[in-house]
């Protein structure tokens, strides 16, 4: 399959919106007790902020003029706490491919220009949150190198 990796700009404002949205149906599937559904202004003014931060980026993948996966990403400092090393490091939010792009190499591409992006940065680390339910995402980053450094548990108790 075709397809070129490139930095969004404000003309893939709505197939971005509509990729968040799908990424939101699944995890809202997955954990509505976490995600809920605020309408597409919300995407909106995340993919205007982004494109108005210097220190961010959404990089999508585009076939034939159709965006079939994004990634977001910015630049992050750590808290400032005594115990801890401040760094400075590529955060990525959010990685989506379009149902039907899936398992098709969109997601490596798109993260090997995320590491391209940060590099170009200065920046010697890249950190995402995954969700345990997502083993497609997990498989991903593991086979690109990425690591377990720290587990978030919940427990639910009753009402």
């Amino acid at each position: 399959m075709n397809f070129t990796i490139r930095e969004a700009t404000s003309e893939d404002c709505e197939q971005i919106c509509e990729l968040c949205r799908q990424a939101l149906e699944i995890h809202s599937e997955a954990h509505s007790e976490v995600f809920c559904d605020r309408g597409s202004s919300v995407f909106k003014d995340f993919v205007s902020q982004a494109f108005a931060d210097e220190n961010a980026v959404i990089l999508c993948a585009d076939h034939a003029g159709r965006i079939i996966g994004m990634a977001h990403v910015l630049v992050r400092e750590s808290p400032d706490i005594p115990v801890m090393v401040r760094r400075r490091f590529a955060a990525v939010e959010n990685v989506v491919v379009r149902e039907g792009f899936r398992h098709k190499g969109v997601g490596k591409a798109l993260m090997e220009a995320v590491h391209t992006w940060a590099q170009g940065k200065g920046l010697t680390r890249v950190e995402l949150t995954v969700w345990a339910f997502n083993q497609d995402a997990i498989a991903l980053y593991e086979k690109l190198g990425y690591e377990v450094v720290s587990s978030r548990m919940v427990k639910r108790l009753s009402e």
